[in-house]
């Protein structure tokens, strides 16, 4: 007897489990393309921090602090790796200058976690310049080179932290 009450309790448990199997087998990564969500926009804020060297005549240890507000693309046709596009105006605080404005454009796959920033900068100097950046997750590296009128290129080199509110918002958003 106590081998048949197992036995039907085990027949019991995964007939449920292959129940709710079949009840999810809509949700999951292989579902059709067409009924996934269309791209979308939404707000974008993005907060980060950098230390690294800043090479005038020579060189010296640097560091900033940025954000960034703007849009955001949420691409998630697929499932498995949810695309992000990012294009916000920036606002930037360094020991190089204490006020640098630019314009950022961000890809990052989720899944993969890697991300690319490119941007144009301007600071109140005016120095105008150009930045390259490139990472995974919260980690990053960036390049950075300024042209000034009495010294010529300036470039700095980075490493960086950065915290993508506006991903992370989508994320614990209701829409997922």
């Amino acid at each position: 007897m106590k081998r048949s009450r197992v036995g039907a309790s085990g027949a019991l448990v995964l007939s449920l489990l292959s129940t709710a199997a079949m009840a999810n087998a809509n949700e999951s990564p292989r579902a059709p393309a067409e009924k996934r969500a269309a791209p979308f926009w939404t707000w974008d804020a993005n907060v980060e921090g950098g230390l690294g060297a800043l090479f005038e005549d020579r060189a010296h240890l640097s560091g900033f602090g940025r954000v960034r507000g703007g849009f955001l693309r949420v691409d998630e046709r697929s499932v498995s790796e949810p695309r992000f596009l990012a294009l916000g105006l920036t606002y930037e605080l360094s020991d190089f200058s204490p006020a640098t404005f630019g314009i950022e454009v961000e890809t990052l796959g989720l899944a993969s976690g890697a991300w690319l920033q490119l941007g144009a900068l301007v600071d109140v100097q005016p120095r105008p310049g150009a930045k390259l950046a490139l990472g995974w997750s919260l980690f990053g590296v960036e390049g950075q080179v300024r042209w000034d009128k009495d010294d010529g290129v300036v470039w700095a080199a980075y490493g960086k932290l950065r915290v993508p509110v506006g991903i992370l918002g989508w994320a614990l958003s209701s829409r997922r």
